[in-house]
């Protein structure tokens, strides 16, 4: 989304919660846009970030290795309704080169014979490595694989 004058979207996005309203999200969910965004900003504002798109990238970078632990981070992890799965997405429209474990990816990953349980996010992250790996493609381009398979 980008507002009518084509201007970055998070500042708007926080201050225009009314936005999301006939998307279709749950209860909560603008609530949790609105936190992200904010996170973010915050992020870029405490790191020197010139514009939007580098304090996502660098939020991004800067959360490396937090996979399985999110709520370590202040800006976007420790915001109500972020999990793993969401926290990675979160990493990966960032452009962090990582994998989104939610339950569609993981049924994905199962029907090449992995045995992951449904919802195990950590499994997910650990074979997604591997099958990446012995694939050549990156952790994105896996998820985005898996994402989209028939």
């Amino acid at each position: 989304m980008r507002q009518v004058d084509g201007t970055p979207t998070l500042a708007w996005l926080r201050d225009n919660p009314g936005s999301y309203d006939g998307l279709g999200l749950r209860r909560h969910e603008p609530r949790t846009i609105a936190e992200v965004t904010s996170g973010l900003l915050r992020y870029g504002a405490t790191h020197g970030a010139v514009d939007e798109d580098a304090a996502c990238a660098g939020w991004a970078v800067g959360t490396a290795g937090l996979e399985l632990a999110p709520k370590i981070d202040p800006y976007v992890g420790s915001v109500h309704g972020i999990g793993p799965a969401l926290f990675a997405y979160c990493r990966l429209l960032c452009g962090a080169d990582t994998i989104k474990p939610d339950v569609r990816v993981l049924k994905q990953m199962r029907t090449f014979g992995v045995q992951i349980p449904p919802a195990d996010a950590a499994a997910g992250f650990v074979v997604a490595g591997a099958m990446a790996q012995e694939v050549g493609v990156s952790l994105a381009e896996l998820d985005q694989l898996l994402w989209y398979r028939e």
